[in-house]
């Protein structure tokens, strides 16, 4: 089960009300709000988030910096959105005292794939 604060960021309201189905507390769809970080703060109260789990990458890879909480986990797991990053700011990533996690889903086992989430 998600998290009671978690927030679904995805492309059409199904997934979202899927994700909500599944626990989360709201969601936003980032084709409607591409600056989707400002609609993440608003709903945390500025705080931020918890944890990322990212299959995106590249693209959407500055609105998720923005979106992290203080001491925040940020699982990249794939590279939709491309694998290079632009005008990154890293320093925001250690002034959050965050710390991104990566790994790949294509060849690991189902029990490999629950201890992530």
């Amino acid at each position: 089960m998600i998290g009671a604060s978690s927030i679904a960021v995805a492309s059409n309201q199904t997934k979202i009300d899927t994700f909500k189905e599944l626990g989360s507390f709201d969601g936003v769809n980032y084709l409607q709000f591409p600056n989707f970080s400002s609609r993440v703060k608003l709903m945390t109260d500025n705080d931020g988030v918890d944890v990322i789990l990212d299959p995106i990458l590249g693209s959407f890879f500055n609105e998720n910096l923005e979106c992290l909480g203080m001491d925040s986990r940020w699982v990249i797991y794939g590279a939709l959105g491309g694998i290079k990053v632009q005008n990154a700011n890293m320093l925001k990533l250690m002034n959050k005292r965050a710390s991104i996690h990566t790994t790949t889903l294509r060849n690991q086992n189902n029990e490999y794939k629950k201890g992530l989430i």
